[in-house]
């Protein structure tokens, strides 16, 4: 190994080779294969089955459709954490986008003073969409009748929640010194 290191550097004795076009008027090699991999998409995206046909705008639905193949494939790979993230993330992402769509800014803020005073999420989530928790867009969407009252109203969704968290902090205890 220590021979074929010495040959190697006695090819290039002033370090490796300058990786440079031929001509002024080219681009170094690996800035044209970095340009060429950032038009690419980081999922190949499946055969188009339109499965969010409800979602107007062409970009977002893409998006959301490849990260539902996404989750098709975490899940057939036995990922479950991987497709629970990602699945979670495809609703927080369609619950933001149905309040921002069909509710005006006025019902928003009627619909977070009824949901606090009803003590349902505990507390005012605020104004910013882009901070709130799952829990606040689900409760909020449900309030604004953008999703049935049975998928808005279980008291099990942050007992549930609580009881994920700790069942992953037990899990990682173990490993924590």
């Amino acid at each position: 190994m220590r021979q074929r290191y010495k040959y190697v550097r006695a090819q290039y004795p002033t370090g490796p080779p300058e990786l440079r076009p031929a001509a002024t008027d080219q681009y170094n090699p690996i800035i044209l294969i970095r340009r060429a991999f950032a038009r690419c998409p980081d999922d190949a995206p499946a055969p188009h089955i339109e499965r969010l046909p409800f979602v107007a705008n062409d970009e977002f639905r893409r998006n959301l459709e490849t990260d539902l193949d996404g989750v098709d494939r975490a899940i057939a790979g036995g990922q479950w954490k991987a497709a629970t993230v990602l699945g979670g993330s495809i609703v927080e992402a369609l619950l933001v986008w149905a309040i921002q769509q069909k509710a005006d800014p006025a019902a928003i803020q009627t619909a977070i003073g009824n949901v606090v005073a009803a003590g349902t999420p505990g507390k005012d989530p605020g104004k910013e969409l882009e901070k709130w928790h799952l829990l606040d867009y689900i409760v909020i969407a449900g309030e604004l009748k953008l999703i049935r009252a049975a998928s808005s109203s279980s008291p099990d969704y942050r007992q549930g929640h609580v009881r994920c968290i700790r069942r992953q902090e037990r899990s990682f205890s173990g490993y924590i010194a």
